[in-house]
């Protein structure tokens, strides 16, 4: 069992998955009034894949790192990747191709035994879902942690993060999250206690969907 909570390069952390693996020869917005749910439940010492869901400003990192040292967990934050890497938060659509290397590089380490908690803010129910399946596929589980906060809070945590760390973050306008508020849909109590869409709604499995919201997290490198 891999077990670490430091934040590790991909390269490193491939070659950690190598050494403990045994030998062996699309983000839409989703229908909940018509999405037919199951219910998948949670097991006591079972790696789990946690899920931070929220819109900037409400604390999602810290909390994220907490979790991760509460449980020996890997953690992994877009945006600590795409500023060193790329300088903008979604150069040509990169951000996605990277996310989907995390969320790749994740089911390996569930599949041998570490947890991950992923801070990427899954705005979408379907996002949620897909990834609580592939937990599941991984032999693990996946609970999402919501965490949310009024608008002038918000504001006001955004604006100091910018202040304090410009290099950890980007700028936002007031009125940039305000639509985001608007596109953002919030996990109700069913889902957090582990009910999720049993199928997407354009009809695709888990599989297809993940490929194409992630290209690059299926599959080997």
């Amino acid at each position: 069992m891999v077990e670490t909570n430091m934040d590790m390069p991909l390269s490193m952390v491939e070659r950690v998955l190598r050494a403990h693996r045994a030998p062996r020869n699309n983000g839409r917005p989703s229908s909940p009034a018509v999405a037919r749910t199951v219910r998948q439940p949670r097991l006591a010492g079972m790696t789990t894949l946690y899920l931070m869901c929220g819109l900037p400003g409400t604390g999602k990192t810290t909390r994220a790192r907490e979790i991760a040292a509460e449980h020996r967990a890997l953690r992994f934050s877009p945006d600590e990747w795409m500023q060193p890497l790329f300088g903008a938060s979604d150069p040509g659509g990169m951000r996605d191709v990277l996310e989907g290397r995390l969320v790749w590089t994740a089911a390996e380490l569930l599949k041998v035994g570490t947890a991950v908690v992923l801070d990427f803010g899954f705005w979408g129910r379907e996002e949620r879902a897909a990834l609580h399946v592939l937990a599941r596929s991984c032999g693990a589980q996946a609970k999402t942690v919501y965490l949310s906060l009024d608008r002038e809070t918000q504001l006001a945590r955004i604006d100091e993060r910018q202040q304090r760390d410009p290099d950890s973050t980007w700028p936002m306008l007031a009125a940039t999250l305000e639509e985001w508020r608007a596109m953002f849909e919030v996990p109700n109590e069913r889902e957090l206690a582990g009910e999720v869409q049993a199928a997407p709604s354009d009809g695709q499995t888990w599989r297809e969907w993940t490929a194409q919201r992630w290209p690059t997290a299926l599959g080997t490198p």
